[in-house]
């Protein structure tokens, strides 16, 4: 591992991270999960148009009743949209973040405000009542109104400095553990990613981002670019936003990190509470919970 000049007088300032950070990692295990929302607004059709025919498959509960719908395999575009138009028809779906960024939310909320109806999000499938899913729309409207209030502020990372967010995280009450495999890890803390790379030394790295080329790692710091190339410790930074060639690591609003059920998650909450049916949650995206 190549590391430059300009970048050796930063690795002294990050050392004391690795005495305070929690030995678990969020992200390992369930922890990058997607969490899948969904509120059946018609009947599920029990069998598909004739336009869908062998392209798409049923979702059956225990009782073999069809309950959804999924594509057979990945299909053309057309199909795709063909399929997502008929699928709306009857279900209105949506992803509400991750199972590391709900624990950061019961974790930031606890002993601030009231999520306990949050606390079924802990379940890898689970059908809210609408009175329960009622309370938890108001729930999340409180939060978020408390979140903003305080202004308080996580690490987020993302595509470019003008894209969305890929993944958040709160690390106000110190250094975050993320990922670990064998010596090295990455953590979250709320100047930066500080990632130990356990090979020359046990070098530890403040990163402000990194750019993936041909396998190879390369990391962003204060103090110029360092080539992790195909290490440990630059396969696990990598795995913290998975697929994105370039990322950028800085401070965003809570607000943002929480987004996804401030926003999306309240939204389903009213709309099943409203129509009066269930709220369904599923870490497989599957309507037969």
């Amino acid at each position: 591992m190549h590391i430059p000049a300009s970048a050796r007088s930063a690795l002294h300032s990050v050392t004391d991270y690795d005495t305070s950070m929690p030995q678990l990692p969020i992200l390992a295990g369930d922890g990058p999960t997607l969490i899948h929302a969904a509120v059946a607004h018609d009947p599920t059709p029990q069998a598909p148009p004739a336009s869908l025919e062998g392209m798409v498959v049923p979702v059956r509960d225990a009782a073999g009743t069809v309950r959804d719908w999924r594509m057979a395999s990945e299909e053309q575009d057309r199909i795709r949209e063909e399929f997502a138009r008929w699928h709306d028809g009857f279900v209105t779906e949506a992803v509400i973040g991750d199972v590391a960024t709900v624990r950061g939310l019961r974790g930031w909320g606890r002993g601030r405000i009231n999520l306990s109806e949050l606390g079924i999000l802990q379940l890898p499938h689970s059908r809210v009542s609408p009175r329960h899913a009622r309370k938890m729309a108001w729930q999340l409207h409180l939060a978020a109104e408390e979140c903003a209030k305080v202004q308080a502020f996580g690490i987020g990372v993302s595509a470019t400095d003008h894209s969305g967010l890929c993944r958040g995280f709160v690390c106000q009450e110190g250094p975050l553990m993320l990922l670990a495999e064998g010596g090295a890890w990455v953590a979250g803390s709320t100047a930066g990613l500080v990632v130990h790379v356990d090979e020359d030394l046990g070098t530890t790295l403040l990163v402000h981002g990194w750019r993936v080329h041909e396998g190879s790692v390369t990391a962003f710091t204060d103090q110029g670019e360092v080539d992790l190339w195909k290490s440990r410790a630059g396969k696990l930074l990598t795995r913290v936003a998975p697929g994105l060639p370039e990322a950028v690591v800085r401070q965003v609003p809570l607000t943002t990190v929480f987004a996804g059920m401030f926003v999306t998650l309240a939204d389903m909450a009213l709309l099943a509470a409203l129509g009066n049916t269930q709220l369904l949650l599923d870490r497989a995206g599957s309507l037969a919970a």
